[in-house]
């Protein structure tokens, strides 16, 4: 079954031109500003997620609060499903012992020509407004509630995705 990603949101109250919300988080520990993405993304089936409120559709999705609690994104956004970094990105992820289950880490993928389908995705749309309308390479780790908690330029190795999971 196909979904339409335009009328999934709709249906959910949130308009296109308002799925991304850049908001800037000063912590009460931290005398740095932290960049706080809200977006929606899907997963392979279309069902609806927004980074904002990870734990809630999670919970929809059938986790216990065990498996919820602290999940984490790992945004990959590319300009092309066929850029050498990326690909070279999703082999040193897919590499056996890279995360395990317990490191509760969703890779999301945002591409500006095309969505990947296969798993967790945003639309092009999405990526679009999350590169600024340019494409480019970048990997971000967010928490269950939107805010940055790490990010890079290149492609990480799974040694330093466990090192931003430890973070």
């Amino acid at each position: 079954m196909q979904c339409d990603p335009v009328r999934s949101i709709l249906s959910f109250g949130v308009r296109m031109r308002a799925v991304i919300l850049p908001v800037t988080v000063l912590t009460s520990t931290e005398s740095i500003a932290k960049e706080k993405l809200d977006f929606v993304f899907f997963d392979a089936t279309g069902r609806l997620y927004q980074t904002s409120k990870l734990a809630e559709g999670l919970a929809d999705q059938g986790w216990n609060p065990d498996e919820r609690e602290g999940a984490k994104v790992l945004l990959i956004e590319t300009p092309s499903l066929k850029d050498p970094r990326y690909t070279h990105e999703m082999s040193m992820l897919d590499a056996p012992g890279t995360i395990s289950e317990d490191d509760k880490v969703l890779y999301v993928v945002s591409c500006f020509d095309q969505e990947f389908v296969s798993g967790y995705h945003t639309s092009k749309q999405v990526a679009r407004v999350l590169g600024h309308s340019r494409a480019r390479f970048r990997v971000r780790l967010l928490d269950e509630h939107g805010a940055v908690l790490n990010h890079s330029a290149e492609p990480i190795s799974g040694k330093t995705l466990r090192k931003w999971l430890r973070e």
